[in-house]
């Protein structure tokens, strides 16, 4: 608005324009008009926090370079009340003065970031968080965390915010984004809305607890809105007031779904616009005179036409006026607004007045309650990290420059045990350790490990780190307490001792990890249907338990005392005994014994107490993990023996430690590497799973087996690794091995063997010869049998072909909307014009757009069910899956578990030839979603994919040391990731293709008027531009270089850096389903483009070939003479000047 009112202002300010409402702050005394009695906030608020737009703003904008001010005259005069809660920007406002109470507002502000921009600078909703954020951690610096938990928590917080996003967002369209006038009101009131849950969240989580949220007012009754409607009368204007009464009602529900969400809270509904309307309606029983002009005026009817300042004229007596001047109302309204809301009924504020919500919450602590303080999760980094996003687009784009495509991607460290109250007392340094993994691992690549190459997408990483509470860390040890189970004993690694082993299933804690991920992020219900809107975070837990403490030998611990309790300190004999004398390990569903594992959600977990554990490949060259793979307190402390003290390099080295744990987590499970990158449109993925077994012992499609598939359970696993609006149909079907010969004949070539040398009980070297079946060898014999059930399928299974039926459109009038056909994704050579060359006859085309078709990809499984076959038979590498981008081949067999070369612990693995269903999820993981096993990664400096068996245990179906047919929620979100990722690589290939094609033609066909090449510079030099003065073409042809593809081919580029900037930001914030429909039009664009520029440079081709293009001397002797006698001109006035500035004269 132009005339927000920073401090001081002489109405206190009810802004309507901004959906203001003034809540006074704490100990603040009001005048109301009646009966003048004050109005005083009791000091059960300790503190007074203010967010909003221009009513509730106190001097923020004078402090950055924005129109939206009121530090001027005639504002600030006679003002009823002169406290404030001082703003935020103001350099005074610091030390114990933040601790009654800070004012972040700022005029023009808007829930949505790109409100009020005709302002220039604003500090937007977003922003005034972050701002809230940086305060609350001066305040814990300041009194400590405890006592900041008690101020935050017994603060008000209120917010003002809403009405600009309509008035300076949505109803003025020319000046803000013109997108919106296409924009239906609901869906514009559903992205406020959806925008407004994360920031309330999002506050929720900096410790508020106490939130005031007042609605947009009768925005249609202000001055500026009755002249700008002058058709209206005395009416107010009705589509603002729609709109506002549109969003109120989202909110009010908004408000009651956040209070049931976190009932340690209050989330009051102030309804500024049910008081403001009574006002004027009812103006004269307030003692207003007059309820639709500007006090302070200069132009219009009602005096709304120009904000206030220094030219206007005041009225002779505010008080009678319900408005001060265009936006906002006057001092004596503004009373009474909030005299309402400290004192109201529920037709006011609902569901308690503010003098309710002066009554104490609840204190009692407990584990997993959101109390102000407990460990909070900040999303909202992109803002930081926009414009280098934005400047690498723009090198990648314009310059042709091999910079990969920037993505922001948050990784959140939880340190479980790391805050003096775990084992050995151990005190993590959060901010060291985020500052440590920003400098040491600030970006990851990932390659496709089909290529071995790079893709053209890199991860900028975000690190949070913070330590969860006392509560939580005894809760989770209670709880994997009583899941331990006796397993025998092991040896210690250090000492050599046999203590008692004990066994965790970690899927009987899960739930518990799970609520704590719940707890730190404010998730309470993950379901699929409801991830859409909102940001799913990824969590690494790093945990430190006290494994004396938890000892399930000893009950006579009660840890329910201890969860609020001050937990005694360490002699140095406690420290001693801090490994518990026991070992206790987890199991994912009975797969290999680990310390680290992958949940079922998006977080995984590394106990730094349990294990160590050892496993990997027998007698292998790399990967395997070793006692001293993880970090162990007990080496950190006491590196040189228990009586050894230890030295800064050592801790230091701990944290190193950490770092390149986290590190590998990043590269193996939360941003792996792509397996295969398929680039593909199909809405429609349909995949038969066939059966060909040479025996009919037995059907594995048959239900209520042991060795049965699920074909349902394999249909839901596949549909959460694609995106909304694709489809996926699994069919099955069973086929006798001898009916189909040529396939049977492409088995038995598949068939290979090789000699393998064990180590056998006697001590001795045993030679034998092992056989497998090929996977590759044998998908290239089913491909050449002409078998109509395997090389048919193979034929149409390539991803390329669904996208020859995918686009399909109409051919387009030019619309008003815009003339260039590349941005609309156009066929570009329709719209082409070549000006030397036929005439095209003009033909009436339909209007109409691009729209999908139903493409199919055909993914096929093929189940090789033998009988009578070597009973250790497996496929390549002791797999029993093959995959590739178009097939997928599992080996099932009904003999023994097959002895593997893998080992965990003391024991071999072995691998289960009749669970087929695993293999199958496996290889449609691969295939599909392009999941590489969390345990493989591509590797530049070998030149091949390397091993790290770390994270081999999990929720997920690969390896030979997991044991679940499930795919975590994690790598489903790699998944969806890896598509669109595939896309964007593919379109910026073809990109850098159609560039350099461009390139190409101008270095062979473009020549300067010297006769030499273009070197592609886009702004020509000073030297260039006299050259052309100097030099004239003789030819009357036009020059061998369509200007007109430049042109398009820049304003392409332009859209495409906006389009894919807004696709890193959506890809930060999880909205993949948005990110989906964004990159697929960026693929579609960057096809449509590269075929116009072949297209239309061929056309060029064919002209050049009839002539060739001179350049020589100008022939118009004057124009010599005119430069010649500047250039003259130019060396007597350099003469002069050194002649007459010598210092000898």
């Amino acid at each position: 608005m132009p005339n927000s009112s920073p401090c001081p202002s002489p109405t206190g300010s009810f802004n309507f324009a901004s959906a203001k409402i003034l809540l006074p702050a704490s100990f603040l005394k009001l005048k109301t008009h009646k009966n003048k009695q004050p109005l005083i906030f009791s000091r059960a608020f300790t503190a007074n926090f203010v967010f909003g737009d221009s009513l509730v703003e106190v001097g923020n904008n004078n402090y950055i370079p924005s129109l939206s001010r009121a530090n001027y005259v005639p504002n600030g005069q006679e003002l009823g009340f002169k406290t404030f809660t001082p703003p935020y920007l103001a350099p005074s406002t610091t030390g114990p003065l933040i601790l009654r109470g800070i004012n972040y507002a700022s005029g023009s502000a808007g829930i949505l970031n790109n409100t009020g921009k005709i302002f220039i600078a604003r500090i937007n909703m977003d922003a005034q968080i972050d701002n809230f954020a940086n305060t609350r951690q001066d305040i814990i610096t300041m009194i400590g965390l405890p006592s900041a938990i008690d101020l935050l928590r017994t603060s008000i917080f209120s917010i003002t915010i809403g009405s600009n996003d309509f008035i300076n967002n949505y109803f003025t369209p020319v000046l803000s984004d013109s997108g919106h006038r296409l924009i239906p009101p609901e869906l514009f009131v559903g992205s406020m809305i959806s925008r407004y849950r994360l920031q309330l969240t999002r506050l929720y989580n900096l410790g508020a607890r106490k939130i005031v949220a007042v609605n947009v007012g009768p925005i249609g009754c202000i001055p500026y809105q009755r002249d700008s409607n002058p058709s209206l009368g005395n009416n107010c204007a009705n589509s603002p007031n729609l709109m506002a009464q549109l969003f109120n009602s989202q909110l009010r529900g908004l408000l009651t779904e956040l209070g049931a969400r976190f009932q340690d809270s209050n989330f009051l509904y102030a309804d500024a616009f049910h008081i403001v309307q009574d006002i004027v309606q009812n103006h004269a029983s307030y003692g207003f005179e007059n309820a639709d002009s500007a006090c302070c005026h200069i132009a219009g009817r009602y005096g709304g036409l120009f904000p206030c300042g220094p030219p206007s004229s005041v009225c002779v007596d505010r008080s009678k006026y319900v408005f001060w001047d265009s936006f906002h109302p006057s001092e004596a309204a503004n009373s009474i607004i909030a005299g309402r809301l400290l004192n109201g009924d529920a037709d006011d504020i609902w569901p308690i007045n503010i003098r309710e919500l002066e009554l104490p919450l609840d204190s009692a602590p407990q584990a997993f309650r959101r109390d102000p303080g407990h460990p909070h999760w900040h999303h909202g980094a992109f803002h930081t990290v926009r414009d280098s996003v934005r400047n690498d687009v723009r090198r990648m784009l314009h310059s042709r420059a091999e910079v990969p495509f920037q993505v922001p991607l948050e990784v959140n460290i939880v340190l479980i045990g790391f805050n003096n109250d775990g084992a050995y007392r151990y005190l993590v340094d959060v901010h060291k350790l985020e500052e440590f993994l920003r400098a040491s691992f600030p970006s990851h690549r990932p390659s496709c490990l089909e290529t071995g190459e790079p893709i053209d997408i890199e991860h900028h990483l975000v690190y949070n780190a913070f330590a969860v509470g006392q509560a939580e860390l005894i809760a989770l040890e209670k709880a994997l307490k009583e899941t331990m189970i006796p397993a025998g004993t092991a040896r210690e690694t250090d000492f050599g001792r046999e203590v008692p082993l004990f066994e965790v299933e970690a899927t009987t804690v899960e739930p518990v990890f799970q609520k704590l991920y719940s707890y730190i992020f404010d998730i309470d219900n993950e379901g699929y249907s409801a991830e859409s809107d909102r940001v799913m975070p990824i969590a690494i837990f790093i945990v430190n338990f006290d494994k004396v403490r938890m000892d399930p030998r000893n009950k006579e611990i009660d840890l329910d005392s201890l969860m609020y309790g001050k937990l005694d300190q360490l002699s140095d004999e406690d420290m001693k005994k801090q490994e518990g004398d026991y070992i206790y390990r987890y199991r994912y569903e009975g797969g290999g014994a680990t310390q680290v594992w992958l949940g079922s959600g998006r977080y995984v977990v590394i106990d730094l107490s349990a294990g160590p554990c050892t496993y990997g490949k027998i007698e292998t060259e790399e990967g395997s993990v070793s006692t001293r793979t993880l970090p162990r307190l007990r080496n950190v402390l006491f590196p040189r023996g228990f009586g050894a003290a230890t030295d800064h390099s050592t801790l230091d080295n701990f944290m190193g430690e950490l770092a390149a744990l986290i590190s590998t987590t990043i590269e193996h499970v939360i941003a792996p590497d792509v397996r295969f990158e398929t680039v593909d449109m199909t809405t429609r993925l349909l995949i038969p799973i066939i059966i060909l077994q040479n025996h009919n012992r037995y059907n594995i499609m048959e239900k209520g087996h042991n060795y049965s598939i699920n074909v349902e359970a394999i249909e839901a696993e596949v549909k959460k690794m694609i995106h909304v609006g694709q489809e996926a149909v699994i069919i099955g079907g069973s086929h006798l091995l001898h009916r189909h010969e040529k396939l049977a004949v492409a088995v038995s070539k598949a068939m290979r063997s090789h000699s393998l040398q064990e180590t056998k009980n006697d001590g001795r070297f045993h030679v034998h010869t092992k056989v497998y079946l090929d996977g590759a060898i044998l998908r290239e014999e089913m491909e050449r049998s002409a078998d109509v059930l395997a090389a048919g399928l193979l034929e149409v299974a390539d991803p390329s072909l669904s996208d020859k039926f995918f686009l399909r459109q109409h051919w387009m009038d030019e619309t008003e909307v815009s003339d260039d056909s590349v941005l609309k994704h156009k066929p570009l050579w329709a719209t082409y014009q070549s000006k030397v060359g036929k005439k095209v006859k003009k033909t009436e085309k339909k209007q109409g757009d691009l729209h999908r078709t139903y493409g199919t990809r055909v993914l096929p499984v093929f189940v090789l069910s033998l009988a009578d076959v070597d009973s250790k038979l497996t496929m390549e590498d002791e797999s029993l899956v093959y995959a590739s981008k178009d097939v997928v081949i599992v080996l099932e067999h009904q003999n023994e578990k097959i002895p593997l070369s893998y080992v965990s612990e003391t024991h071999r693995r072995h691998a289960d030839p009749s669970q087929a269903q695993r293999h199958i999820l496996a290889g449609l993981a691969s295939a599909v979603g392009g999941l590489t096993a969390p345990y493989e990664r591509a590797s530049h400096v070998h030149e091949r994919a390397i091993v790290n068996w770390l994270w081999a245990a999990g929720c997920h179906p690969f390896g030979p040391f997991s044991n679940t047919s499930q795919v975590s929620r994690m790598l489903q979100d790699v998944a969806l990731r890896n598509i669109i990722y595939a896309r964007v690589d593919s379109a910026l290939h073809r990109i850098r293709d159609t560039s350099e094609t461009v390139q190409t033609f101008a270095a062979e066909h473009l020549k300067t008027p010297l006769g030499e090449p273009v070197k592609g510079k886009k702004n020509k030099t000073t030297t260039e531009l006299w050259l052309e003065k100097f030099y004239k073409k003789t030819t009357n042809l036009p020059e061998p270089f369509p200007h007109e593809l430049v042109e398009r081919l820049e304003k392409y580029l332009d859209n495409l850096e906006e389009q894919l900037v807004d696709l890193s930001s959506l890809l930060y914030d999880h909205r993949l389903q948005d990110a989906h429909l964004n990159s697929s039009e960026i693929f579609q664009s960057s096809i449509f483009t590269q075929q116009y520029v072949d297209f239309v440079l061929s056309e060029e081709r064919e002209k050049m070939r009839c002539c060739s293009i001179e350049y020589k001397y100008p022939v118009q002797s004057s124009q010599n003479y005119i430069y010649g006698g500047i250039l003259l001109a130019g060396f007597v006035v350099y003469f002069l000047v050194i002649f007459f500035s010598s210092p000898v004269r």
